[in-house]
């Protein structure tokens, strides 16, 4: 019996094509994670995967700046920061801006009828943006108009004499221009003690 020899040539591309099928099933080893990711985010295959509100190569930027800040008292967030309404400050608007101003000025009072040496105490009000000025043993009150000045009551009276005016406060110093029974303007200035 004679016996042949069968030489089969296949062509390379045929081989190439076999070899992809039968490495398909190889995966490659994982990307070490060198980053530093911020803000709860986590490292996979070399990159941060960021938790909603970041984004950045290291979820170091906010995407919403104001999806993690949560303002009190009535504050809106705008582009990352608390806008607080009057009456209210601190970076949530969590500080009654009045507090700063409460306590005991001494200074004097000059009237177009003359002047004398006098305190005045301010304390709170019945809502954040009232306070009491006491005068003496006299009371009366007022509101807060912005961030420094206020504006006494309508029908507000100190000692049964109607009283109106404007007032404000600079550092430890308190300024209130003033008209009793609308005919006698005074001017009181007193420093914090």
């Amino acid at each position: 019996m004679k016996r042949y020899l069968l030489i089969i040539i296949i062509p390379a591309f045929f081989l190439l094509g076999s070899l992809a099928i039968f490495t398909t099933g190889c995966t490659q080893e994982s990307k070490k994670c060198t980053l530093d990711c911020k803000n709860g985010g986590t490292c996979h295959d070399g990159k941060c995967t960021c938790p909603d509100g970041y984004t950045g190569e290291t979820c170091e930027l906010l995407s919403d700046s104001c999806k993690v800040i949560v303002c009190e008292n009535g504050g809106t967030c705008v582009s990352g920061k608390c806008a607080c309404p009057t009456g209210f400050e601190g970076n949530r608007c969590q500080i009654q801006t009045r507090e700063k101003f409460f306590g005991t000025y001494s200074g004097s009072y000059q009237c177009s009828t003359g002047g004398t040496g006098a305190s005045a105490a301010i304390t709170a009000g019945n809502s954040p943006l009232k306070i009491v000025i006491q005068i003496g043993t006299s009371y009366t009150y007022a509101t807060l108009t912005g961030p420094t000045t206020f504006i006494i009551d309508a029908g507000s009276s100190i000692a049964g004499v109607k009283i109106t005016g404007t007032g404000s406060f600079s550092g430890d110093n308190m300024t209130m221009n003033f008209t009793f029974d609308g005919q006698y303007n005074c001017v009181f200035t007193g420093k914090k003690i």
